[in-house]
């Protein structure tokens, strides 16, 4: 932290707190390229709020694939915009108050 404000209080951008709002969950393989797309982001099921990627993936891999829906991308970013228009979720910027 720069000592140029010293009695501004940390806060958060208005993306970061989307994220949070949301509960994405993301994961890196490094062992596939960028054509395979390395990174995958999902949204938790109320069930599955407690756990991990890996354990989600574990149990329930194709469910999420086929109903809850996966995003890919070479970036985590772009997984999270994938699963965004998958699912239709309006990103931080296009949310109204």
């Amino acid at each position: 932290m720069s000592d140029l404000f010293p009695d501004l209080a940390p806060c958060k951008s208005p993306r970061l707190l989307w994220l949070e709002r949301q509960g994405f969950l993301t994961h890196h393989n490094p062992e596939l390229s960028d054509e395979e797309s390395p990174w995958i982001a999902l949204l938790p099921e109320q069930e599955d709020k407690d756990k991990v990627v890996g354990q989600i993936m574990a149990e329930s891999c194709r469910l999420y694939d086929e109903v809850f829906g996966l995003g890919y991308g070479t970036t985590e970013q772009e997984a999270i915009l994938d699963l965004c228009k998958k699912k239709s979720i309006p990103l931080w910027n296009e949310e109204t108050v």
